[in-house]
């Protein structure tokens, strides 16, 4: 019985293609693109492009409905609108609403006539399909006093509804 024997070349050729493959893969995957939301209905969904800070909204057919160039988000989070059309965007502190079928979008306020710095966005939930609860925080003050609290903002009236906060002192 006679053994064949394989041509290194070949071999080697083969390994650097399975290997570049994989490399263009993880490297789009984990560095260009993050956070891949899909919507509620199942329609499209959301992936932001980390080197051009863009965020990319694309049906099931892979087809672009929208790309949106963003600042100020080093690692955005999304969530969809429980109708599928809004996409609320958070990071560093900040927050943002995009309308989908319209192409605008909406800042979250910070300026809350509390302090006179402004509230860092910890979170956002859907409440329904035109307001979202928004939990903030304040920095602490001069004097070790931190405030915290949360509020229902209806973005197509730029309203502030319940705001609710409350200090507290961190003891050192």
């Amino acid at each position: 019985m006679s053994v064949k024997k394989r041509n290194p070349l070949i071999i080697l050729v083969g390994f650097l293609v399975i290997v570049s493959v994989a490399g263009i893969y993880l490297f789009y995957s984990f560095v260009l693109t993050a956070n891949r939301t899909t919507s509620p209905d199942r329609e499209r969904w959301v992936t932001y492009n980390r080197i051009t800070n863009v965020i990319i909204v694309e049906n099931n057919s892979g087809d672009v409905q929208l790309g949106w160039r963003i600042g100020g988000f080093e690692n955005p989070t999304f969530l969809w609108s429980p109708n599928s059309r809004f996409l609320a965007i958070t990071g560093n502190h900040r927050a943002e609403i995009m309308d989908t079928e319209l192409s605008n979008s909406t800042v979250v306020p910070t300026e809350l006539d509390i302090q006179e710095n402004h509230a860092q966005i910890d979170g956002i939930y859907w409440h329904d399909n035109d307001n979202v609860l928004v939990w903030f925080t304040y920095p602490p003050d001069e004097y070790g006093q931190t405030i915290s609290g949360s509020f229902l903002f209806e973005f197509s009236s730029y309203a502030i509804w319940q705001l609710a906060y409350n200090r507290t002192t961190v003891v050192q």
